[in-house]
């Protein structure tokens, strides 16, 4: 088992907050065992009394609190490699993980702390998504068990993370997918939905579990259980806030929901 208290040490000293990590529902260690993990900082002592001892594995906390660090998440194996093989030909120095299955992390550094998303693109002629984690989200990094440090360096300074995704899918043929849902919504049913986007993708989902007639209280239930199990910070959306954007989700979306608005709409006429 690696030493983690090492490697939060190690962090610290780099001006980022260490994020002590337990098994998520799938086992892996993904789940941060400190409730307030969001609020640390480097010198904070409640950093080194998150329950170390405890922990199977060490984030890294994205965001103004570590200095505006930010990660790309490359969820697919051969696009990550691509990317990966990329930046080692250009010579320039970078930061990159990969992940305990074999996925890709590139580490930067913006110079305004952004809020992260989820992307998704098509390479090659099929689908590949990932993230960009940003302010208040935090990566598991190595040496979590299975995660390894392949490029060393500093990340690299960058406008923004999102710019800076932009060039590589520019630079590699990737062709960006409007988000589902219109606008800037998110997919339904993430492994893992950040903390800027709850409420959108709580609304997301509960149109669709609306759009197949479910009744709403199931659809509380199920989504109480959703936001708990794949949320970060889920503990923070309030029960009337979590209420009113189901609500208003099945007015919207409901087949009577959309009666009503059609019939509405033909009287208006």
């Amino acid at each position: 088992m690696p030493n983690l208290t090492d490697a939060a040490r190690q962090y610290i000293q780099r001006g980022w907050v260490p994020v002590a990590l337990g098994p998520d529902p799938d086992g892996r260690p993904k789940r941060p065992l400190f409730k307030d993990w969001q609020t640390l900082h480097p010198n904070d002592e409640r950093t080194r009394q998150q329950g170390w001892k405890r922990a199977t594995g060490i984030g890294i906390l994205c965001g103004p609190n570590s200095g505006n660090l930010a990660v790309i998440d490359i969820d697919d194996v051969d696009l990550a490699a691509a990317v990966f093989a990329k930046f080692a030909r250009s010579g320039k120095p970078f930061r990159w993980a990969w992940t305990g299955r074999n996925r890709g992390h590139l580490y930067l550094r913006e110079q305004e702390p952004s809020a992260g998303k989820v992307w998704r693109g098509v390479w090659e002629g099929r689908e590949v998504h990932g993230e960009l984690r940003c302010r208040g989200q935090q990566v598991a990094a190595p040496p979590t068990p299975g995660y390894i440090l392949a490029a060393e360096c500093p990340p690299q300074p960058v406008e923004t993370v999102q710019k800076a995704w932009d060039a590589i899918c520019l630079a590699l043929g990737i062709t960006p997918i409007k988000q589902e849902g219109g606008g800037n919504y998110p997919p339904a049913w993430q492994g893992q939905v950040p903390d800027g986007s709850r409420n959108n993708s709580l609304f997301v989902e509960a149109c669709k579990l609306a759009a197949v007639r479910m009744p709403y209280e199931r659809a509380v239930e199920l989504l109480r259980l959703n936001v708990e199990l794949h949320y970060e910070a889920g503990e923070k959306m309030t029960r009337d806030g979590f209420e009113a954007t189901i609500r208003s989700a099945f007015q919207k979306a409901s087949p009577r929901g959309q009666a009503q608005r059609q019939t509405r709409s033909e009287r208006g006429n």
